[in-house]
């Protein structure tokens, strides 16, 4: 049995239960407590829609821009530097010799090394009714211009191929008119059914300059590089579009180059201090090492960027 409890008549008088306020009262307090939040200002559905079509683009930009670098590096992943299908070569007029800390004042003619299967140089017009070679020679422009120059460009080469094609043809003279014949082996040129797409890199720093940043872009040994790689339609597509929009994932491509078939800690070696003073690096690569193999250090000139030559600008079909 549950116990009741009894308030005392002496203090029921002063007892009072809580009292709920009254609807009215509640929506007094509550205009109160509104009213103590300072008002935003009023936008118009027209001007949300805006805001929220802005913001939506934005985001669209955003995911694009990063949809596009994950496509230029898998595109860079997926280039082919089999034997055949580039050719590379690095060389420097002066040769760094890091144990010594000196550079040779001579010029070096074998300071040259070469890779890959033979690539034509790259050939650019100006225009369609210009025979005039629009690449030119970096190296020269860079020896009389005291200046690193960079250039990088993306061909098409609707090439021939010359084939051994064997015929049977009449004998000459008495014979050919016996009905006897014979086997003539001639050379034709047959267009290929795919045209070749390749792509070209070339680097050349100054052998002489005032500007000491132009000399350690070239790792202060007049440095030249140079990269011709052949690529699919699609690949050709894929970065022409990204050269035009940054002409410096051309590096890029020469660093993938360089970490595919050659030695990529060399590659990334520093030859040289912040004094432009050689050090030796030798313990790992002998005790010279030639700038050659080492990577243009192109922050030296911040200014620097590959200019573009030509591009194949081609849509590719749609699937």
């Amino acid at each position: 049995m549950s116990e009741v409890f009894h308030i005392p008549v002496e203090y029921a008088s002063s007892y009072k239960p809580e009292v709920q306020p009254k609807p009215a009262e509640l929506a007094e307090v509550q205009q109160e407590s509104v009213a103590e939040v300072p008002s935003l200002p009023e936008v118009s559905s027209v001007e949300q829609d805006s805001q929220q079509t802005v913001a939506l683009k934005a985001a669209e930009v955003g995911v694009h821009e990063a949809l596009e670098t994950k496509s230029v590096n898998e595109t860079i992943d997926g280039l082919d530097f089999s034997e055949k299908n580039y050719f590379f070569v690095a060389g420097n007029s002066y040769h760094a010799e890091a144990v010594t800390g000196t550079v040779a004042t001579r010029m070096e003619g074998t300071g040259l090394r070469g890779r890959g299967g033979h690539i034509t140089h790259a050939h650019y017009h100006s225009d369609k009714n210009n025979t005039d070679n629009a690449w030119g020679s970096p190296d020269r422009e860079a020896h009389y211009s005291h200046q690193p120059v960079e250039k990088v460009g993306i061909r098409e080469n609707p090439t021939w191929d010359h084939e051994r094609v064997e015929k049977t043809v009449p004998a000459p003279g008495w014979k050919g008119k016996l009905g006897l014949k014979q086997k003539l082996v001639t050379t034709e040129y047959v267009k290929r059914p795919e045209p070749v797409y390749t792509f070209d890199y070339e680097f050349a720093a100054p052998s002489y300059s005032e500007d000491a940043s132009a000399m350690e872009a070239g790792n202060n040994t007049a440095q030249h590089i140079r990269l011709n790689l052949n690529l699919s339609k699609e690949q050709a597509v894929q970065l022409s579009k990204a050269l035009e929009a940054d002409p410096t994932v051309a590096r890029s491509i020469v660093d993938a180059y360089v970490s595919k078939t050659g030695d990529i800690g060399k590659w990334n070696a520093e030859i040289f201090n912040e004094d432009g003073k050689f050090y030796d690096p030798g313990k790992q690569y002998g005790d010279n090492l030639l700038a050659r193999d080492v990577r243009p250090r192109y922050d030296a000139v911040p200014d620097l960027k590959p200019q573009v030559i030509g591009l194949f600008t081609e849509e590719m079909p749609a699937n």
